[in-house]
């Protein structure tokens, strides 16, 4: 599947958070938020599909100077286990 989308995002000072917006060409909407913990960045938000609460979430973790991993997951028991979605380990080029 071909997917072509859009981020932006932004720090919000006054509530201490990153706030993530996401839309595609295939009608997707993300508006996560979260930031730092310990030494991974998290973003997650919540959605409701097929009549059923399911938490999604970023974790950007293994970050270095060049490289991290990147996984998205989720979740249908409010967090308390994870399953992954997509991995991706980006490196930099150049």
């Amino acid at each position: 599947m071909e997917l072509t989308g859009f981020s932006v995002s932004v720090f919000d000072a006054e509530a201490d958070v990153w706030r993530q917006t996401w839309v595609d060409d295939q009608g997707s909407y993300f508006a996560l938020t979260g930031g730092a913990d310990g030494d991974t960045f998290v973003l997650q938000m919540s959605t409701v599909r097929g009549g059923v609460l399911v938490e999604l979430r970023m974790v950007f973790c293994e970050i270095e100077a060049d490289s991290f991993r990147w996984l998205w997951e989720r979740s249908k028991d409010g967090g308390a286990t994870w399953e992954p979605a997509w991995e991706i380990a980006y490196t930099r080029t150049g």
